[in-house]
């Protein structure tokens, strides 16, 4: 592979940071949710049902936010992955030398079978 190539294939430091954030919001979700669930747990052992609204009320912004935000970032890392992939196919289209990575491999030892010219193994 050669240093442009893999200079086009080592993630940008806005991916790395869209990654970063990425998990943050998710640590960020869990955490919240976490928190509705044993604040819930802790007022209904202590029999009041009103103060698990109450509670669920206030945190429920931000597990939600945390999670539309991880949500959005996912399909953003999604979407850039996509990007690069078809860029990948449009250089190998260019490139009728480079190796064909999304055929199937035999790894049977037997290439008579798979190689078109030679015909069918016998």
């Amino acid at each position: 592979m050669s240093r442009a190539t893999s200079a086009v294939r080592a993630p940008g430091a806005t991916r790395r940071a869209t990654t970063h954030l990425f998990a943050l919001s998710v640590v960020f979700f869990l955490a919240a949710g976490a928190a509705i669930v044993l604040t819930q747990a802790v007022a209904l052992a202590g029999g009041d049902a009103a103060a698990a609204r109450d509670l669920e009320e206030r945190l429920a912004p931000f597990a939600f936010g945390g999670a539309s935000a991880a949500g959005l970032l996912s399909f953003l890392l999604g979407y850039g992955q996509r990007a690069a992939h078809a860029q990948d196919q449009d250089d190998a289209q260019a490139d009728p030398a480079a190796p064909a990575t999304d055929r199937p491999q035999d790894r049977s030892g037997d290439h008579r079978a798979t190689t078109p010219d030679r015909g069918t193994a016998a």
